[in-house]
């Protein structure tokens, strides 16, 4: 996962707009959030170092002067290795929270958006099919020329209808341009 996202950020320097999407586990431990690979263990603390990719690492390669960051983050989950973690922290301080932190737009040129608001946890979606979130962002990203904030509001407008307000998508953008991301048809 790591040499996957190392290959994206490399392309991404030289992209006017790049977007970054994730649908997986990820958690957040001590207010930092983390992508959790599939392999990954996370037998006690210092899997946080080693086997797990922290988002700020992903944020601080996107956005800036001149060019646009999206990041889509379907991973809001409860944290399935919290015991773990806590009881095998050694000198470590780990505190686990429930879903993501809210992760900062600043710096310009980002926009982040999460299946739920910070400190909730998202719907995994029926067996088999993608989450309300996802389900959600695939109707809305074909829209031609949708701009993206709007977009996330028809994505956040049609989460909370289909999961009957129990689940809010949440987005933070610093994005000082319009961004679409299919061109209104000619």
């Amino acid at each position: 996962m790591a040499k996957t996202i190392r290959s994206f950020m490399a392309e991404a320097q030289s992209a006017d707009v790049a977007l970054f999407f994730y649908a997986g586990h990820g958690i957040q431990v001590s207010g930092q959030n983390y992508l959790i690979p599939v392999d990954a263990k996370v037998e006690d603390s210092s899997a946080l170092d080693f086997e797990l990719v922290n988002i700020d690492a992903v944020t601080g390669h996107m956005g800036g002067e001149n060019k646009v960051g999206i990041i889509l983050l379907d991973a809001c989950r409860n944290n399935p290795f919290a015991n773990s973690l806590t009881r095998n922290s050694g000198t470590r301080a780990v505190q686990v929270s429930k879903g993501l932190a809210q992760i900062s737009s600043q710096g310009g040129g980002l926009l982040v958006a999460f299946a739920t608001a910070p400190g909730d946890v998202a719907a995994d979606g029926k067996a088999g099919r993608n989450s309300p979130f996802t389900t959600a962002l695939l109707e809305q990203m074909p829209t031609p020329g949708l701009e993206i904030e709007l977009m996330m509001k028809r994505v956040k407008a049609e989460v909370i209808a289909d999961t009957a307000n129990a689940q809010r998508p949440w987005h933070n953008s610093d994005l000082a341009r319009e961004v679409y991301l299919t061109q209104p048809k000619s």
